[in-house]
């Protein structure tokens, strides 16, 4: 059986949900574990982080949990050579990969992300022991399937397998913190929003904005952001168009909103808008759809797969879809 759990942050991790966009980090709680469980509460003692992973602790409980499933390697397809392999399909920071590698001393990490930036951030992860049991992976979460066939851990004759996996959706504090990324509306830079700007075959959100249809655009905001006045701003868009930066088109949002939506809020009026946009220029629901599956097919029997979202729509797509899986 594979779990599923997604794990929902009770305060977002500086300004991930895109409601006010803003870097507060939330710090860690002293576990209050079982005593056999106190020495995984240490592995955050040598690990400095800048970016502080929001459900770190919950996570971790997790892998404490599936400990005696791992202890006993019960899968029929895991081999006396079989490594405790874990997927961080979203390393970011490298805050959980860090927590798991510093709580499983015999675990291996693939770090991936789609962001080729996030995974220079590995060269920060102390050497000794630690870095070495990292293997980076540029893919986005639809690649995961394809790319795991060539990750070779331990004996070559074993194919790569997964006790457990993490997949982080949406979009994280230090890629809104760049202004040249484009996923924020509160600063001026080129209206981009792409995950992986090396990748031009990905329209950024100025060509969406400045090629679609009304009705197209409507739509995508409507589908994808759950703006009820979709109709209004894609209509403004498409009179206003072209736009190349963020600022002109939240400044163009915002002057189609109503004034009472928004004013005893911290959210802005844009918020919606650059949530689908940004969905959109990714393709971020297709990609976890065909990621999910992917996972699954890679995970050993009883394995545990950690989801955290920020958004509403991810959430709300996870909801309304099958994506628990069974062996």
């Amino acid at each position: 059986m594979l779990l599923l759990l997604l794990l929902l942050p009770r305060s977002c991790c500086g300004p991930c949900c895109e409601q006010t966009q803003t870097s507060s980090h939330r710090t860690t709680r002293e576990p209050t574990w079982p005593d056999e469980q106190r020495h995984f509460a240490s592995m955050t003692a040598p690990v400095p982080l800048a970016h502080v992973p929001v459900l770190a602790r919950e996570i971790v409980e997790l892998l404490v949990k599936q400990r005696p499933l791992i202890a006993a390697r019960s899968s029929p397809l895991a081999g006396p050579a079989s490594k405790l392999v874990f997927l961080d399909a979203t390393f970011g920071a490298g805050g959980h990969t860090r927590l798991i590698l510093h709580g499983l001393p015999d675990a291996v990490v693939v770090a991936a992300d789609r962001d080729v930036t996030a995974l220079e951030r590995i060269r920060t992860i102390e050497p000794v022991g630690v870095r070495e049991r990292i293997v980076p992976v540029h893919m986005r979460f639809s690649e995961i399937g394809r790319r795991m066939r060539a990750v070779q851990v331990g004996d070559a004759a074993t194919p790569t397998r997964l006790w457990g996996a993490l997949m982080d959706l949406g979009v994280s504090s230090m890629q809104i913190d760049t202004d040249g990324r484009g996923f924020s509306f509160q600063s001026e830079g080129p209206l981009d929003m792409r995950m992986d700007q090396n990748d031009a075959s990905t329209p950024t959100a100025a060509d969406l904005v400045n090629s679609m249809r009304e009705k197209d655009l409507e739509d995508t905001i409507r589908k994808y952001g759950e703006e009820r006045y979709a109709g209004r701003i894609a209509s403004a868009i498409v009179s206003k168009k072209p736009f190349a930066t963020t600022k002109q088109l939240a400044d163009v949002v915002r002057a189609v909103m109503p004034f009472g939506q928004y004013k005893d809020t911290d959210k802005h009026p844009a918020t919606r808008t650059f949530q689908a946009l940004r969905i959109a220029v990714n393709d971020e629901m297709n990609e976890l759809k065909q990621g999910l599956h992917d996972i699954e097919a890679l995970m050993e029997p009883g394995g545990v797969l950690c989801g955290t979202k920020h958004d509403r729509k991810i959430k709300s797509n996870i909801k309304k879809k099958t994506f628990f899986f069974s062996r």
